[in-house]
Parts: C-alpha cells; structure tokens; sequence
C-alpha cells in the first residue's frame, strides 16, 4: 500500500488537495469519484519510500497528546489522524498514522488498527484505546496515555543521566588499566628481566596477565557466551525463571527497587484501566502484562485466578509476604471505601518517590564502588612496576656502600 498525494475540485468548484493510502493511483480515482470531487492530480507521494523503522518513544507521546486535543475538540477521530499525520514533523511517524488511518477506513477498529504495530503500542496501549473507544473516553485516554508514557521516558531519561557519571568512571579506568597492563608495564619490567634480577610475586602475576590479555579476554568472552546461554536454555523453563526471579526481589538494595518499580507501573497502569471504564477484573486482566518479574506475575495472575472465582484480591496477595505492608494497606482501604482508582493512584506517587531515592542510593553506592575498585587495580599495577624498581634501588645502594668501604 502507498500514500498518494491528490488535488481535485468538487461540484461547486472548491479545490481539494490531501493524501490518502490506497495500492494503486486507480483506486485513487475511483475513490474520489464516490466522493464527487474531480481528480486533477494524483502522484505517489515521498512517503511511500519511507519505512516505520524511526520512531521513538517522545515521538508517540507527541502524537497521542495531539490527537488527545483534536478528539477533545470534537474532530472526527479520521480528520484528527489526518490532521496528526500532516503537521507531524517525523515522516515515519505520519506515514504510521496515514497507515492507521487506512485501516479505520476500512472498518477495523482504533484499538485493532494499533495492534498491527506492537512495536510502537503495546497491549496496554491497545486495551486503554478499546475502553476510551467504547465508553467514549478516546480523548480522554489518549490525553492519560501521552501523560503515562512521558513519566517512563522521564524515568529512563533520569536513570541514564544518573548513570553515565559511574560509566565513564569506569570506562576510563578500565581505559588507564589497559594501558598500564599493556603498554607500560611489560616495557619497564623488561628492564629487570634482562638483568637477570628476579621479580616479586605480584610483578610475575601481572606481566604473566600482560603477556597473555588477549588469550584472557577470549577465555571471558567463552565463558561468558557459554553461561548467556547456560542462562537462556535455564529460563526457557517457566519454574526455573519464576524461581531466578523470586531470588532477585530478596537481592538486598535491588531487589526492592525492582519490586517497587513493576508494582509502581501495575498501580498506574490499572489506574488508568478504571478511568478509562473497566471494571476491576478487566481492568487487572490488562495491568499484568507490565509486570517484568515473572515471580510477582504469577502471583497476580493467581489472584486474577481467585477473584474470577469469587475470591478476596487482597487476601490472595497478602499470604505470600512480597507486597509492601502500605501496598496492601492502600487497596485493601480503596475496597472498603469503593474508591479504587484514588489508592492506586497513591499508591503510585509514593512508590515513585521510593524509586526515585532507591535509584539515588544505588547510583551514590555506585561511584564510591567503582573508583575504590579500579583505583585497587590501578594501585596493584603501580606497585608492581615500582617493587622491582625500589628492590633494584636497595641492591645498587648496598653495592655502593660495599664497595666503599673495601676502598676504605
């Protein structure tokens, strides 16, 4: 399918112009014709040469804000994807909507249109577009989507920038110990070699590392394919990946932010579910699938089970001892009072706030770390290169002062 780019007059004489998708510049025409306008152009458009391939995340928050607007205007939800995909500046992105748009022409539903590109909307998007489309909330829940995805963009941007200080720490010191194992060390011990001297025991170890770093690193680099793979065969088994899971939320200092960061997406992912007009169960059904961790996936997934079955959502989650005591005060309140959506809600601003200062304390534990480590290798390096020095020193001195004192 290609985008056509038309210019027609209708029966009054007002001059059309616009693009549509379609396989052919015939059924352009024939479609125009149905619609009484009078084609006087009708070229392939540039689009049609594009691929979807570049579009990022900020690019979708754009889009669902803007539609959010124009829905909220009261635009047709066709005008408004048209209108989206005209004034966006990304060209992969307005041939995705031009694309989007088709297929709602054609009869399929907002929500299936999205599922055709799970790369960019993901089952949840796909879901919350379903309810805003049949309680007629669209503009509504795009206007919650751009502001729920913006949040994880803010977050992954925050997270990178508090990491790249650590990173380049390291990558510079990993950088100066290269140099050192390499470069510096096996030309200055040489010296000592050739003189027949003989070398501490942390001298050998190292110009033995030296000398052999590449059959080193290709060793790493086996062992480490080796357990990768190891690993994936491992979690290939659901129990075995549930088990490995379970194991990470015990992890002290990153096994509770990760906890806190999959219950922190479910809250304010079902929170957006019960605005959009689901009720709990649907509403649970679809906030599963953000959970990451396999482990506390299936304890939801065993809750969904029970409540289904008539069971108690809290009690269900309460008996395995995972869930913060404030996670299950919240809901088990919002229940009582019959405002659920305001305790997810809670519970989400107060999780955030625990990521954000969890993720401060990893990234401060971070730095330390890693300048007291590769500054330990940096050291052990030095001195290897400075003992053979020094014991060469201590034996001219003392052969100095010998032959001293024979002139004596």
């Amino acid at each position: 399918m290609y985008i056509f780019l038309y210019k027609a007059y209708d029966v009054n004489g007002k001059f059309h112009k616009g693009k549509i998708s379609a396989d052919n510049e015939e059924d352009i025409r024939s479609y125009l014709r149905r619609i009484n306008l009078s084609a006087v152009s009708v070229q392939k458009s540039y689009l049609s040469y594009l691929n979807i391939n570049f579009i990022k995340q900020k690019d979708i928050v754009i889009f669902s804000r803007q539609i959010s607007t124009l829905l909220n205007a009261n635009i047709p939800l066709e005008e408004a994807l048209n209108s989206t995909a005209n004034q966006t500046d990304n060209k992969s992105l307005g041939l995705l909507i031009y694309k989007i748009r088709e297929d709602i022409l054609q009869g399929l539903r907002l929500n299936q249109a999205l599922k055709k590109y799970p790369k960019y909307f993901n089952s949840n998007f796909s879901s919350l577009v379903s309810a805003g489309d049949s309680t007629g909330n669209l503009g509504f829940i795009f206007n919650s989507l751009s502001s729920y995805l913006e949040e994880i963009d803010k977050a992954k941007k925050a997270i990178v920038s508090a990491m790249a200080y650590p990173i380049v720490i390291f990558l510079f010191s990993l950088l100066a110990i290269i140099v050192l194992l390499i470069f510096v060390m096996p030309q200055i011990v040489s010296q000592f070699v050739k003189s027949g001297s003989d070398l501490p025991l942390l001298t050998s170890f190292l110009l033995s590392v030296s000398e052999n770093f590449h059959f080193i690193i290709l060793i790493f680099l086996i062992l480490f394919t080796l357990t990768y793979l190891y690993y994936k065969n491992f979690i290939k088994n659901k129990d075995n990946l549930i088990f490995l899971e379970k194991k990470i939320l015990s992890l002290p200092a990153y096994g509770s932010f990760v906890l806190n960061s999959d219950l922190e997406r479910f809250s304010s992912t079902i929170s957006l579910m019960l605005s959009s007009g689901l009720n709990f169960d649907q509403a649970l059904d679809e906030s599963i699938h953000v959970v990451n961790n396999e482990y506390l996936k299936s304890i939801l997934n065993q809750a969904n089970k029970n409540v289904k079955e008539g069971g108690d959502f809290v009690q269900s989650i309460e008996k395995y001892k995972v869930f913060p005591h404030i996670f299950i005060q919240l809901i088990s309140s919002g229940f009582t009072s019959g405002n659920l959506k305001y305790m997810f809600d809670k519970i989400s601003e107060y999780l955030k706030d625990e990521i954000i200062n969890k993720r401060s304390m990893l990234v401060s534990l971070a730095e330390p770390l890693i300048i007291i480590f590769m500054g330990a290798i940096v050291l052990m390096i030095i001195l290897a290169i400075l003992i053979p020095i020094i014991q060469m020193n201590t034996l001219t001195l003392g052969w100095w002062w010998i032959t001293k004192k024979d002139l004596l």
